[in-house]
């Protein structure tokens, strides 16, 4: 018997450590019969960013460390935690389809809950009614996995009936936070195209997620102590495309301020 370890691709992310139902895993594994999974655990991390701990053995063979006596913890607890779910709102339901590669994650929330009027968020309103919404989350192994929630609308007699703001997503995205958190880090390192096909979307979609975060980038942009400004003309590809990058000259590290496509006038023209 042999101990090897296997990185396997993304998971949702993790805050607690505790055990995971073994058939669920076994299946999302692919459910191969000469193997079964014999232990599952989380394990915590930094920034609420942890990982999956899977034993597979041999069937009618044991592994050493495991421990009969571990509480067992059900499918819908284990993406509470993956989650980060915390009342009002629970997992309802996991399911998980080996033919379609897919995992749809039911949240709910309990009967009887007040929520936050999005334009008055200092009292909270019954459910006026719900909107089923659905959202693409991080891959379940090598399943895609989507998030499926009625959403609730309160009504506040001065500003209307609105829909709440869920925790896992933005406003307006399809995506769950998660998600684009990691697209937008892989946007940083490769181009949109290649992102967009790791992330397993159209590249239209993810440069959506890319204008709205750096829509908010630059509405943070703070350049009330720039003295000195200098810019650089470079050709970004063959062909005529051009990239105008303009700089802090002052800047001793981070200089790029903003970079912005075409050159010249057209350029210029941003700043």
């Amino acid at each position: 018997f042999h101990m090897a370890d296997f990185r396997i691709g993304m998971s949702p992310t993790l805050s607690c450590a505790a055990r995971i139902t073994t058939n669920f895993a076994h299946r999302a594994l692919g459910g191969v019969s000469t193997f079964l999974v014999a232990t599952t655990r989380f394990r915590e991390g930094l920034n609420q960013i942890g990982s999956f701990e899977i034993c597979v053995g041999n069937v009618g063979v044991s592994s050493p460390g495991v421990n009969a006596m571990e509480v067992t913890m059900q499918s819908e607890q284990l993406f509470e935690a993956a989650l980060g779910v915390g009342s009002p709102w629970y997992v309802h339901e996991a399911r998980f389809d080996a033919a379609a590669q897919t995992l749809t994650i039911r949240v709910d929330f309990r009967s009887g809950s007040r929520f936050s009027h999005p334009e008055a968020p200092s009292v909270e309103h019954p459910v006026h009614d719900t909107q089923t919404k659905r959202y693409r989350h991080l891959n379940f192994f090598q399943h895609h996995c989507t998030i499926t929630a009625k959403v609730p609308r309160t009504n506040c007699p001065e500003h209307g009936v609105k829909r709440i703001q869920v925790p896992w997503a933005r406003e307006g995205s399809r995506f769950t936070l998660l998600f684009e958190q990691a697209a937008i880090t892989l946007v940083r390192e490769m181009p949109v195209l290649a992102a967009a096909r790791i992330m397993e979307i159209t590249d239209q979609r993810l440069w959506r997620i890319v204008e709205h975060y750096v829509t908010q980038a630059m509405a943070r942009l703070d350049l009330g102590r720039l003295k000195a400004l200098g810019l650089d003309e470079t050709a970004a590809k063959r062909g005529h495309n051009y990239v105008t990058v303009f700089i802090d000259l002052d800047a001793k590290t981070k200089p790029v301020v903003l970079a912005v496509p075409g050159k010249g006038k057209i350029g210029r023209a941003h700043v």
